[in-house]
């Protein structure tokens, strides 16, 4: 199984053919891991549809890509599974990045990269270094290194939250 595939598994994420279909139309799936998907489902699985015996195989993008609109029944992305399946994936970015993060410092430039790569949500302001504070909190009053400790607290306490609604 492909890499970002693994990582699903690593942090007991579940993969369903929807977060198949949102990571490939993001561009986080490849061909070959779909492929490999597939052919772990059918292992799993033999009475699966023939669709995903064709998935298995193909390396045509635009008809993998129409295969899999199929399999899932396409998805609108504003939808609620949607959501969801994209909240996965940021969730193996942050804990990817929070893994291998070198500094505080840079891990707080590097969750800011993600929270615009995933189109500024809300939920994760309050740990983002270049928001204000919400609550009161005045930065100026603390230091550096403290300042950074808050942020990195939230940014944890916001990856526990979002682990209860991903997670098995």
């Amino acid at each position: 199984m492909g890499q970002i595939l693994h990582l699903f598994n690593v942090y007991n994420i579940p993969v369903e053919w929807l977060t198949i279909y949102v990571g490939r139309k993001l561009g986080y799936l490849q061909t070959k891991e779909i492929n490999e998907y597939s052919i772990q489902s059918i292992l799993d699985n033999p009475n699966l549809n023939d669709r995903i015996l064709d998935l298995s195989w193909e390396t045509d993008e635009l008809v993998l890509e129409e295969m899999l609109s199929e399999v899932v029944g396409g998805c609108n992305e504003t939808s609620e599974e949607w959501q969801l399946e994209l909240k996965k994936f940021r969730y193996i970015q942050l804990k990817e990045l929070e893994k291998n993060a070198i500094s505080k410092e840079l891990l707080i430039r590097k969750i800011a990269e993600i929270y615009a790569d995933f189109g500024y949500p809300q939920e994760m302001e309050k740990f983002i270094y270049y928001m204000p504070a919400t609550d009161g909190f005045n930065p100026q009053a603390h230091s550096s290194e403290e300042n950074l400790d808050r942020l990195l607290e939230f940014f944890k306490e916001f990856l526990l939250e979002e682990a209860s609604e991903i997670t098995i």
